[in-house]
């Protein structure tokens, strides 16, 4: 009867433990669970505004390389159209040292 009671208070001890680690491990997974949430929630705020961003930025590049923006923009620094266009040959050298 005493051997069979230290067997059951032996395997009590092991449950007993055993049920430690495995709460132990759930709070861990819980709080690690917890955390990559924010973590995550964090990267998501980050994306969104890195999309509307990378948004803006696209519109600002149609309208900087309009035609009619470059055009004014032409005008600003004193360029005009030209009167005559002059089309060069393939065959003729166009900067040859006389």
């Amino acid at each position: 009867m005493d051997q069979e009671n230290k067997h059951k208070k032996k395997y009590v001890l092991y449950f007993a433990v055993f049920a430690v680690v495995v709460i132990i491990l759930n709070v861990y997974l819980a709080i690690l669970s917890a955390s990559k949430g924010s973590e995550l929630l964090t990267l998501e705020e980050q994306s969104e505004k890195l999309i509307v961003e990378n948004r803006d930025l696209s519109a600002e590049v149609v309208f900087e390389t309009s035609l009619k923006d470059l055009s004014g923009k032409a005008d600003e620094l004193g360029m005009k159209k030209p009167d005559e266009i002059v089309y060069l040959s393939g065959s003729e050298p166009v900067a040859k040292l006389p």
